[in-house]
């Protein structure tokens, strides 16, 4: 039962926002040169300056924690980096206005 009323969520939402390409969400939306917008339809993030610049000293951090570049840190540091960019980098508000445009690739 769960499944269907996703299902039929997802089809109304579908028939308002979804788009069959990047490029005919670009033109609904009226993006021009909105990079947030631009970036909502073609499913990347758009992070702000101030996330960008978390995720760069978060990834400092990472390099302070594991300094000797070991082999056995290798595994930690590479997992430190990516937690970074997972939590900062696509954690950001600039593209959440846009949100509700849903790209279908068929």
């Amino acid at each position: 039962m769960n499944k269907l009323i996703l299902l039929v969520q997802l089809l109304f939402v579908c028939g308002i926002y979804c788009y069959s390409t990047p490029e005919e969400c670009l033109i609904e939306l009226n993006c021009n040169d909105d990079v947030n917008c631009v970036a909502s339809c073609y499913n990347v993030p758009s992070p702000d300056n101030n996330s960008v610049t978390k995720t760069a000293d978060c990834q400092n951090g990472c390099l302070a924690k594991y300094p000797n570049n070991l082999p056995t840190d290798w595994e930690n540091l590479n997992q430190c980096y990516l937690d970074c960019v997972q939590n900062n980098y696509f954690h950001s508000p600039a593209g959440q206005g846009y949100n509700n445009s849903i790209y279908m690739n068929s």
